[in-house]
C-alpha cells in the first residue's frame, strides 16, 4: 500500500510539475508573440514616418498637366525635359537654375551644384549670392551661349523688343529658355519655361511659368506666377550694388540662353 501511494504521490506531482512546465511554456511563447508584434508595428510606423512627404499642395499635378498638355493656345510651353534641382541655400539659386538648364540640355548627370559653385570668380566682398556676371562666368566656362540686356538683339527675332515682359513672351515664344533675377526672396533667379498671354492685348493677366528650386520642402516642381507681380519684383533691388560696374544690373536682370 506505501508503495502504491508513493507511485501515485510521484505520479501526481511529476503530472503536476509537466502541467506547469507546459503553462510557463505557452506564457513564454504569447510573450514572444507580442513582443514580435510590437516589433513589427515599430518597424511599420519607423518607416512610415521616414518616407519622404509628398507635396502637401493639391494643385501641383493640375499645373504639370496644364502645362505641358494646354488646353488654351495662349499657352506657350518648352519641352518638358526640365528637372526642378532645389538649391541648397538662399543663396544658391543661380547655381540651381544652372542645373535645371543642364537638365534641359540632357547633361546635368555629371554636374552638381558644388561644381557649378567652383566655376564663378569669388565675389564675397561685394555681395552674397551670384550676380549676373557671375551667371555669364559660368555658363561661358560650360560653353553655353547666352544673351543679356547688353546683346540680346544679336537675335533678330527680338531685335525689335524693348526690355520688357513682351520681351520675356517673346523669347519663350521662340523656343528660348530664360533665367530671370527678381525680387521674390529678395534676390532669386528663376528659370522661366512657359508664358500664358490668355489671348489678350494687354499683359495685366498675363502668366508666367518657373521652375522650381526653392530649397523648402514639399514646394512644387512647377509654380506660376502673375506678369503683374513678376513685373512689380523685376529687380533685385540693389543686391548687387556693390559689384564692380554694375550701373543698372540689378533691375530687369534676364539671361536667355540657347535653345536644345
Amino acid at each position: 500500500m506505501k508503495k502504491s501511494a508513493k507511485k501515485v504521490i510521484k505520479k501526481k506531482t511529476k503530472s503536476l510539475f509537466a502541467s506547469k512546465k507546459k503553462q510557463n511554456n505557452n506564457s513564454i511563447k504569447i510573450a514572444f508573440y507580442i513582443v514580435f508584434i510590437i516589433v513589427i508595428l515599430f518597424v511599420l510606423y519607423f518607416i512610415n514616418f521616414k518616407k519622404p512627404r509628398q507635396s502637401t499642395t493639391t494643385n501641383e499635378n493640375n499645373v504639370i498637366s496644364e502645362i505641358f498638355n494646354p488646353d488654351s493656345s495662349s499657352m506657350i510651353t518648352l519641352p518638358s525635359s526640365f528637372k526642378a534641382y532645389k538649391q541648397s541655400d538662399d543663396e544658391a539659386s543661380g547655381p540651381a537654375c544652372i542645373m535645371v538648364l543642364l537638365s534641359y540640355y540632357g547633361n546635368d548627370e555629371v554636374f552638381t551644384e558644388d561644381i557649378i559653385r567652383g566655376l564663378k570668380s569669388k565675389h564675397e566682398a561685394f555681395h552674397i549670392g551670384t550676380c549676373v556676371n557671375q551667371i555669364k562666368e559660368i555658363l561661358t566656362t560650360l560653353k553655353i551661349k547666352y544673351w543679356t540686356k547688353e546683346n540680346y538683339k544679336e537675335i533678330s527675332s527680338l531685335a525689335n523688343e524693348q526690355v520688357g515682359i513682351n520681351l520675356i513672351e517673346k523669347a519663350i515664344n521662340e523656343g528660348y529658355p530664360v533665367i530671370v533675377g527678381w525680387n521674390k526672396k529678395p534676390g532669386q533667379w528663376s528659370m522661366v519655361i512657359g508664358y500664358d498671354n490668355k489671348t489678350t492685348d494687354g499683359s495685366e493677366d498675363d502668366v508666367l511659368t518657373m521652375v522650381n528650386t526653392d530649397s523648402e520642402p514639399n514646394t512644387d516642381i512647377y509654380y506660376k506666377v502673375s506678369a503683374k507681380e513678376f513685373e512689380e519684383k523685376w529687380t533685385f533691388d540693389n543686391v548687387f550694388s556693390g559689384e564692380p560696374s554694375a550701373k543698372d544690373s540689378n533691375d530687369k536682370c534676364f539671361v536667355i540662353v540657347e535653345k536644345n
